[in-house]
């Protein structure tokens, strides 16, 4: 039996906890430092055996934990924000989506409201990152709910009902043109949203998220974060898919749906 979420989160606090104040009375010179680790060591290691969660699975997220918020400091230092929007005013992803996806690549149909929203925002959670206020990138997390995944009008998943809470779908992948066109800006935007979304799905005891990627990003996955794909089963389209994806030539570059395993 896996730890439940709540014994993942303390154990991932107490170990963060421990590596900031070594780093502390590291930094100011106190000899009482190693004491700290060595307790936030001995509760982590006792919540690892009480729950059956092992040791080294506990380090790597807890260094994971760690590197993201190193990397998050960095891009405060660069003038980047990245925010984890559950809710409240997403109007400027919704324009940011429409000025890609509708004026930029022609994907969907222009709505007059100049905004590219659907009802499964409504079940979604949203990776933001902005440059000096202003929207630059970012990407959505649709949670198992009532509709199904978003993926499903295009793509006909085999036995969709064994899906649970525990899977998730990433889509709506957007960043401006100004930082796609520049390697080392796309690089740093795309690394910094990814592993935030990442380590907030590990954290929410989310196992597996559903992607429609190029096989250039699914590479670019693999190397950089040692991220696994497989294969989602599919069946036979039936007519509404492929009605669907009359008006969405977007799709027709795609074959098929992959998980990726972030157990």
């Amino acid at each position: 039996m896996r730890a439940s979420p709540w014994a993942r989160r303390l154990t991932i606090a107490i170990m963060a906890l421990a590596t900031i104040l070594c780093a502390y009375f590291f930094i100011i010179g106190s000899t009482l430092w190693w004491g700290y680790i060595v307790i936030g060591i001995s509760f982590a290691w006792a919540f690892c055996i009480l729950h059956d969660w092992s040791l080294l699975e506990g380090v790597e997220i807890a260094v994971a934990w760690t590197v993201v918020q190193i990397l998050t400091f960095i891009s405060y230092l660069r003038g980047y924000q990245i925010e984890i929007v559950e809710g409240g005013n997403l109007l400027d992803v919704y324009r940011l989506r429409y000025e890609i996806f509708c004026e930029e690549k022609n994907y969907f149909e222009k709505p007059k409201e100049k905004i590219l929203v659907d009802l499964f925002d409504n079940f979604s959670t949203h990776i933001v990152m902005r440059h000096r206020g202003k929207m630059c990138g970012g990407l959505r997390i649709v949670y198992y709910n009532p509709f199904g995944y978003p993926l499903e009008e295009y793509f006909h998943l085999a036995n969709p009902q064994t899906y649970s809470s525990e899977v998730v779908e990433i889509g709506r992948w957007v960043a401006k043109r100004e930082y796609r066109n520049s390697y080392s800006g796309s690089a740093f935007v795309t690394s910094v949203i990814m592993l935030k979304s990442f380590m907030y799905l590990i954290i929410k005891g989310k196992k597996k998220a559903l992607v429609m990627t190029s096989l250039k990003l699914k590479h670019y996955l693999e190397s950089l974060f040692g991220i696994q794909f497989k294969y989602v089963d599919q069946e036979r389209l039936e007519q509404r898919h492929l009605e669907a994806r009359a008006h969405v030539p977007y799709f027709q570059k795609y074959q098929g749906v992959d998980a990726m395993i972030l157990d």
